[in-house]
């Protein structure tokens, strides 16, 4: 063998440095195509659970109220009939407040659906709600049964 066959070609080892260097780079490109793929999934699922969140929020919230709007009302019935105090009618009437107002909360809310039918809907509720205890409040608890019966039940 000569010398001239054990000597490695002239730029021989700068193209093994840069080959290295090209799979590190893209080595490199890879992993931060892999977080940045991972952080754009994990912001996704954050978004995703925080709309999850405010739904669940919502519709138990909704469920509560709505139950508290009947109870105003027959409690309006009951008092008209002699059946039960002003102050039990008075107490149902506010429980059946306090309950819409965390519903309004979620509304106003930065995490409240994007769907507007759905935001529409549970405003058009809780209108209809405050409407209906409303009227229960002024001793018109017909007026009031008739417009949970016919608006405010379809609208949950």
């Amino acid at each position: 063998m000569t010398k001239e066959a054990k000597e490695p070609p002239k730029g021989g080892r700068g193209r093994a440095v840069a080959a290295v260097l090209v799979l590190a780079a893209a080595l490199a490109l890879l992993g931060f195509g892999i977080v940045f793929s991972n952080s754009f999934g994990a912001a996704k699922v954050a978004s995703n659970a925080r709309a999850l969140h405010w739904t669940n929020a919502t519709l138990g919230s909704v469920g509560i109220a709505r139950a508290a709007v009947a109870q105003s009302v027959f409690f309006a019935f009951d008092e008209r009939l002699g059946v039960s105090s002003t102050e039990a009618k008075e107490d149902a009437i506010n429980e059946a407040r306090s309950n819409l107002a965390p519903i309004a909360d979620l509304l106003a809310s930065p995490d409240r659906t994007k769907n507007t039918v759905i935001a529409d809907q549970v405003s058009r509720f809780v209108s209809l709600a405050g409407e209906v205890v409303d009227l229960a409040d002024s001793g018109s608890p017909d007026d009031a049964e008739a417009l949970r019966l016919d608006q405010l039940e379809p609208a949950y």
